[in-house]
């Protein structure tokens, strides 16, 4: 199961996505957590994990580190529940990374609740002054970055290692 690959534990993860011709992911620093097992108000958390996205083919001449700034990082996950979604002013996603820099995994648009999306539904883009020099890939609202070649799609393939 996905969410017992990436809550808790000691070390970092690293989520690398193939789309089309594009491959890029994302580091965090530390395991994703879950909320109580009962909340009363929320099925969501919201914390601060030191964090990156990466290019690996598609964007620049060479692999490529993305950092972003403190003020972006922050993880949210959400509960194992089904209908459970982080809250969004574009839609709902059942694992948001980065608040500011967005990769959305289980996204779907307008509040949608449906729990049957799967976690190759995304949402991603990284704002244009967040993009090293030398990219070269597809731009979107504002000049913003979007590693897929589009703001929304459907993952080719995603896979979860876990840094110890």
């Amino acid at each position: 199961d996905f969410v017992d690959k990436v809550v808790d534990g000691a070390g970092g993860l690293v989520l690398v996505i193939w789309k089309d011709r594009y491959t890029f992911g994302c580091f965090l620093d530390c395991g994703l957590r879950l909320p109580a097992e009962h909340p009363v108000e929320q099925d969501y958390i919201a914390f601060d994990c030191p964090m990156c996205f990466f290019s690996l083919e598609g964007h620049f001449d060479a692999p490529t580190r993305m950092p972003i700034g403190d003020v972006n990082m922050q993880g949210v996950s959400v509960s194992r529940r089904g209908s459970a979604r982080a809250p969004l002013w574009w839609g709902v996603a059942h694992l948001v990374i980065s608040y500011m820099q967005y990769l959305s995994i289980g996204w779907t648009p307008d509040n949608d609740t449906d729990s049957s999306v799967g976690l190759d539904s995304m949402m991603q883009f990284i704002k244009a002054p967040d993009v090293p020099d030398g990219y070269s890939g597809v731009r979107g609202y504002n000049n913003s970055a979007l590693l897929a070649g589009h703001d929304t799609y459907k993952a080719d393939e995603m896979l979860v290692l876990r840094v110890t």
